[in-house]
């Protein structure tokens, strides 16, 4: 999670939740000119009964394909701007340093 400082102390990095049916959700907060390194991260973090060694992680990662429809709810040029800056983006699986090998990518497609 990014937030809106530069930098967020060592101390205040992490937040560990049990949830029900043995779900644990670990947030990471990092500010905007911080370079995360989840895996770095991982490998640091030690929680009772988990085993957080990132090659045995799976991590689940959102990603959007943008489609160019014929709306006219935005300027063609704005429509060819934002699906260029979008696909030059970095992927998030780089962007965190997540292991290639153990990323699940669930997608949706976004008409423009």
């Amino acid at each position: 999670m990014n937030e809106e400082v530069p930098r967020i102390p060592d101390a205040e990095r992490v937040t560990v939740e049990r949830l029900e049916a043995g779900v644990t959700r670990i947030v990471a907060r990092y500010g905007f000119s911080e370079n995360p390194d989840l895996t770095a991260l991982l490998g640091s973090l030690r929680v009772e009964g988990l085993d957080l060694t990132p090659l045995k992680c799976t991590f689940f990662l959102g990603r959007e394909t943008l489609i160019l429809g014929a709306g006219h709810n935005m300027r063609p040029w704005r429509k060819h701007l934002f699906a260029f800056l979008s696909r030059n983006a970095l992927d998030a699986s780089k962007f965190f340093h997540l292991p290639p090998n153990r990323v699940i990518e669930i997608g949706v497609q976004v008409e423009l």
